[in-house]
Order: structure tokens, then sequence, then C-alpha cells
């Protein structure tokens, strides 16, 4: 009986399908320069972590987070500020795989209602999804753009080089737009990962990644080369959607469970820290742990994140915030 190839062999040999035949910037990497890291806007002493129960109402989720956002936020953002949404697009699947269009035409709106007008949304999709444009219609996402804001497929440019003190990474080449913007706002979903364990905020950065460096980044270390991502382009806000999640497989397909929840947070790994507890305790409930283990820094995401200071790891605390009426 013949032996079926891996699913990994299979994306392999889609991937050089691609490199060969797709979009021109498989073949060219073209980098205008180089830049340094992005500066977080909100220093670690004033960071703030929300987790929204109940968040199962986009519009009540929305009152909640405008909450938090006039009490918190408002003094670090201001309406002349640009902002750059960066989405998850990675292939044209359905949400949680994907952004959902309704919680980024929420998030647009709830801007557009605070005087913001310098908007624009963001990512890059994989090799073999590629361009981002094509993702961008198939997903709803340029209907939900609403003429709110700009959609930039970050794989038609222009891309710039970036030097990090990373331990595995020393360089990256990301879109030019994700160090112009005044302001960076990840809107993230919340599900397991075959390769990564966990797909959260810090894991979305990959989207920054130029396509061509992104097939050696998975060949090892994918988990510690996420979090030295972010040592490039941090957010200065992360929002996690984990009103629905991927408890087993992802980051494509898998078992779902209700989660009910909205992570809001200033620091992209506190943040990624609310929401793995929020997973870990769906995985729990429906007996899919499947290797999460019961203290976060026992996975690699964090342990390595820690080791390169990226957090103040709790400075100010995590507070719960339930939307009203939802």
């Amino acid at each position: 009986m013949p032996v079926q190839p891996s699913m990994k062999l299979l994306r392999y040999m889609y991937a050089m399908k691609q490199w060969l035949f797709g979009p021109a910037i498989l073949r060219n990497r073209v980098v205008e320069g180089t830049c340094s890291p992005r500066t977080r806007s909100i220093p670690p002493e004033n960071s703030r972590t929300f987790l929204l129960a109940e968040a199962k109402n986009i519009e009540r989720t929305f009152e909640a987070i405008g909450k938090v956002w006039d009490e918190h936020l408002s003094p670090f953002f201001s309406p002349q500020h640009s902002i750059l949404i960066k989405i998850n697009l990675n292939t044209a699947d359905p949400y949680p795989a994907s952004t959902d269009p309704r919680m980024l035409e929420g998030l647009l709106r709830f801007l557009h209602k605070r005087n913001f007008r310098r908007l624009w949304v963001g990512d890059c999709s994989s090799i073999q999804s590629l361009p981002t444009r094509k993702v961008a219609v198939k997903t709803g996402t340029i209907e939900a753009l609403s003429e709110m804001a700009s959609f930039l497929p970050f794989d038609e440019g222009p891309w710039v080089s970036v030097p990090i003190p990373g331990h595995y990474l020393k360089e990256i080449t990301v879109p030019r737009i994700a160090l112009e913007a005044d302001r960076i706002i990840s809107l993230a979903n919340m599900k397991s990962h075959r390769e990564s364990d966990f797909s959260f905020g810090m894991k979305l950065g990959v989207g920054f990644v130029h396509p061509r460096e992104r097939v050696p980044m998975h060949r090892n270390h994918l988990r510690g080369k996420i979090a030295e991502i972010n040592l490039a382009v941090p957010p200065d806000l992360t929002i996690i959607d984990g009103r629905t999640a991927f408890i087993t497989g992802g980051p494509v397909r898998g078992e779902t469970a209700q989660c009910g929840t909205v992570i809001v947070g200033t620091d992209v790994v506190e943040a990624d820290l609310k929401a793995y507890g929020v997973l870990l305790d769906a995985k729990r409930k429906h007996n899919r742990l499947d290797g999460f283990a019961e203290d976060p820094f026992e996975m690699v995401q964090f342990s390595h994140a820690k080791k390169l200071g990226l957090s103040g790891l709790s400075t100010i605390g995590a507070a719960t915030v339930p939307p009203q009426d939802a």
C-alpha cells in the first residue's frame, strides 16, 4: 500500500509551486533600507490588561472596551495618530482561523466614533494563500472596511530591514508601514496551533515578516522566533478575540469551543498570558489538554519572551470587565 505524503510535505510542495509560479514577491526580496525597531508608546509601568467576560455580543463588547479605553487608554491614543490594525488573514478560512469581519468592522466603528480617521488595516497571507488582497475579498474583510479604513496588503510593499537583538533572529524584513504608523493595534484570534502550540497576539506578528523569510523561520525554533518578532514590531494595543476558539488543531481547522471572552491589553505578552489561561480552561473542560502546561512559562513562547525582557509581566495586574447586558 503506498505511503501517503505527510501534510507538512504537501504544504512544502505547494509552497515550492507558489515560489516558482506564484506572486513575484516570492522570487524577489526588494528591501528599501534599514530601520530601527519601533518603540511601544505605552511604557511597562502603565501596562493594563483586561479580560472582558461573557463577550458574546459585539456591540456590547465594544461598549465595555469603550470604558477601558476612556479610563486607561485614551491618554496614549490621539485622533491625530495614524493607526495600523494588524489582522489575521493567513488563509481565507473562516473565523476563528481568520479575523471575524464583524469584529473588525466593530473596531473600525469604535475608532470612528472617537474621531480616528487615519486608519489602515493590513496583513500578509501565508505563502500558500498569496496574494493577500484575494484573501481579503474572500473573507469579507474588504466589505467590512466600509470605507472607514484603507486596506494595505503587505505583500504589495514596500519592505525594510530591521536589526533585532534576538537569539535566533538578528534581523527581519517587515513592511515599512509597520514602522511609520503612530500606533499598532493587533486584532488577534484565540486558537491552538499545531506548530507553535497556540496563536494569540505574539504569533500574529508572523504576518509582519516577509514571505521569503517565513520558510526558514518555520524550520526550527519557531516558538522562540515568534517572541523575537515582537522585538521589531511590538503592538501598542492587543485585542484577542476569544469569543470562539480552536481548542485542537489550528491554525486553519480544529475543534471549536465557545469561550465568550475578549482580552484587551497594552502589553502583548500579558494579553497572551490571559488568553492562555482562557484557552487552557476550555481545553481542560473538553479534555483536550494535549501538551498545554499548567504553568504558561513552561511554554516556549512565554519563557523566551521573558528571557528577552519583552514584558512587564503584570506590574499593574489584570482586571475582568463584564460587558453590560452581554
